[in-house]
């Protein structure tokens, strides 16, 4: 489920446990104890401070998720430059090593390649 940041006291919160997708627009996005109608705070899990989180878009991120995603930017962006400088050289070898994996895979199971 998606975490937003509390606009009164800054605490990550759940949109499930919280009126979040049925305000009205425009109202701020409050925590279940900061919310008139609900009041308390729900249990569901320790309340945590909202900077502890990533900002992306309206909703909140772990810090580990963030830096996951960079580093899966980054991989594929060098993937992609790698594709695009030696697409042969590239397609072939992935092509020989999975051609060399199958006649492996077929000797092992007593076949002929």
């Amino acid at each position: 489920m998606p975490i937003f940041r509390c606009e009164k006291c800054n605490t990550a919160e759940n949109t499930a446990v919280s009126h979040f997708a049925s305000r009205t627009p425009g109202s701020p996005a409050l925590c279940s104890q900061c919310d008139p109608e609900i009041g308390k705070w729900h249990g569901r899990f320790p309340r945590m401070s909202a900077d502890e989180f990533v900002q992306k878009g309206q909703y909140l991120i772990s810090k580990e998720e963030d830096a996951f995603e960079k580093a899966k930017e980054k991989y594929l962006e060098n993937h992609a430059a790698l594709v695009a400088s030696q697409p042969k050289t590239v397609a072939e070898r992935f092509f020989n090593w999975g051609w060399r994996e199958g006649v492996e895979f077929a000797r092992k199971e007593g076949g002929k390649p």
